[in-house]
């Protein structure tokens, strides 16, 4: 099994856009996987939240990335998710483990 946890800090304002994502959002894009087992929001503390995607095991979301990846742009682009686009849903974005950007780099990479 392979999960993916990423920890945020989640502007007030943007709270309903960031659990529309994490909660609906992206769940539904991955569970066109059969590799994919879900995704758990915990509230940490005040506005912190960790986000956990499971997965089979870390190919299958590379897998998955590479063959979905016009939708798991737009999802990423829609809800400003990328490091790079922190003003958004996000104050801050702190990364544990592998990180879903790093997981797309590697899909985009190899083809």
């Amino acid at each position: 099994m392979f999960a993916n946890i990423m920890y945020f800090e989640v502007a007030e304002e943007e709270l309903a856009s960031f659990l529309e994502a994490n909660e609906q959002a992206w769940p539904k894009l991955f569970r066109q996987s059969g590799n994919y087992y879900g995704t758990t929001i915990v509230h940490m503390m005040d506005n912190i939240y960790v986000a956990i995607d499971t997965w089979e095991s870390k190919q299958a979301v590379l897998d998955f990335v590479s063959d979905n990846k016009a939708e798991f742009l737009a999802l990423d682009e829609k809800y400003s998710f990328s490091k790079e686009v922190c003003l958004g849903a996000l104050n801050e974005e702190h990364y544990t483990g592998q990180t879903v950007e790093e997981i797309v780099d590697a899909a985009l990479s190899d083809n």
